[in-house]
């Protein structure tokens, strides 16, 4: 039976009066009931639900970009999709163990939690923890996956994120035999020192066992979000450009600051915070955060295409407006047809090519800065350690060009007349 949904007229629950009435479980003196019916709960759940939601949606933007806009799904969106999956598994199993009441006050757990419900928190903090360090792996996986494809021109940065991968892996291993080994004999359970089964279990102290597997996530976050910064300084480009890159690829630095703060709570429950399952809840919330950030973090640059496409139009549109206002005599109808009948001009010059090159690839007017399909793919040209040659320049050489033909065209019709 859920222990937070019965309650009493006075709001407190029928478990903590009926608790007083019997004492059965020696309720010491100075513990109110009011005290004990204080709860966080609700705020705790809605706030996991809701990074789940805001996570989630992120993705689902980033896999539309991906699979109707560039028609193309690599190895890190498939990754990050099944990051997510255990991401929202992971949010239900902390879910469940709020439920139990494990995240009230201690002397909530310790006089109104039955045993049954308090094994059946730790068992299920057991898989949650198992399940959380797996979505922070395959998540960074899928971040240097994704690298691997946008730095797929440079050896020296190739080797720089394979190298990173075997230290993920060597991290992510010790992390979770450190879960499945944290007793011995091995269980899911982890007794508390006022449980009858205490003595049956030698078990890691837990804050030894979350501080350490905290310092290893931190590491992994400093390797993984490292790599856009050497990225971004090897380029040869304006300072305005790579503060735009900066944007896209440095969300990161987020998730390594909510890491410290986790490892913080951690080290501050061994002793400061006296009463640590009060703490617990928001230590939930915390580690349902830096799993979602991580997957927003890593999704942002797969959300280019959607954006950038709309941004471009709406920009050549804009462009296409004005110039057609500071073309047209007041006097005589000089709209003209640059291509085929039933384009505008703004149609003409999103269809128009470039006729200048960089390298051995030509630059179409309408896509996406940076990249052939406005997508992600491409957001560094890194055979050459260099941006790709400005897109800028050919789209205004193309522009000037199109202006030009459009008044020999006019220059024509009025001879003509």
């Amino acid at each position: 039976m859920d222990i937070l949904v019965r309650r009493s007229g006075s709001g407190i629950s029928e478990e903590i009066v009926e608790a007083f009435k019997t004492n059965a479980t020696g309720i010491p003196a100075y513990v109110t009931q009011e005290y004990l019916a204080e709860s966080q709960n609700h705020v705790t759940n809605g706030g996991i639900i809701f990074l789940v939601v805001f996570a989630g949606l992120i993705y689902l933007l980033r896999a539309y970009a991906r699979l109707f806009v560039i028609k193309s799904f690599a190895l890190d969106d498939w990754l990050a999709g099944f990051s997510l999956l255990c991401y929202i598994t992971f949010s239900g199993l902390c879910i469940g163990i709020i439920n139990t009441g494990a995240a009230r006050h201690n002397e909530y757990v310790q006089y109104i939690v039955t045993n049954s419900q308090l094994n059946l928190a730790q068992i299920l903090d057991f898989w949650a923890h198992l399940v959380y360090a797996t979505a922070l792996f395959v998540c960074r996986m899928s971040g240097l996956a994704f690298y691997h494809r946008l730095c797929h021109r440079s050896g020296n940065l190739i080797w720089t994120v394979r190298c990173s991968a075997v230290f993920l892996i060597a991290g992510y291993i010790p992390q979770i035999f450190l879960i499945i080994f944290h007793c011995k004999p091995v269980t899911a359970l982890w007794p508390n020192y006022f449980q009858s089964n205490v003595n049956d279990y030698e078990c890691l102290p837990w804050v030894i066992l979350y501080a350490t597997n905290s310092s290893i996530s931190i590491l992994s976050d400093l390797i993984l979000f490292i790599i856009p910064i050497v990225i971004i300084v090897k380029l040869k480009a304006t300072t305005k450009r790579k503060l735009i890159l900066s944007a896209v690829l440095l969300p990161g630095v987020l998730v390594i600051i909510i890491s410290i703060f986790r490892l913080w709570i951690v080290i501050q429950s061994n002793g400061v915070f006296v009463d640590t399952s009060w703490v617990y809840g928001p230590q939930l919330v915390i580690e349902c955060a830096e799993v979602g950030s991580t997957i927003i973090a890593l999704s942002i640059p797969g959300l280019k295409p959607l954006f950038q496409n709309w941004f471009t139009l709406f920009n050549l549109q804009l462009k296409s407006s004005s110039r057609s206002r500071g073309l047209s005599r007041p006097t005589h109808n000089t709209s003209t047809k640059i291509t085929e009948p039933g384009l505008s001009r703004a149609d003409c010059y999103a269809r128009a090519p470039s006729e200048s090159s960089a390298g051995d690839r030509r630059y179409p007017l309408g896509r996406a800065y940076g990249a052939d399909k406005g997508s992600d793919d491409e957001l560094l040209d890194m055979q050459r350690g260099n941006w790709k040659q400005n897109p800028g320049i050919e789209v205004t050489t193309t522009i000037m060009q199109m202006r030009n033909l459009a008044k020999k065209e006019e220059n024509i019709q009025l001879v003509g007349r």
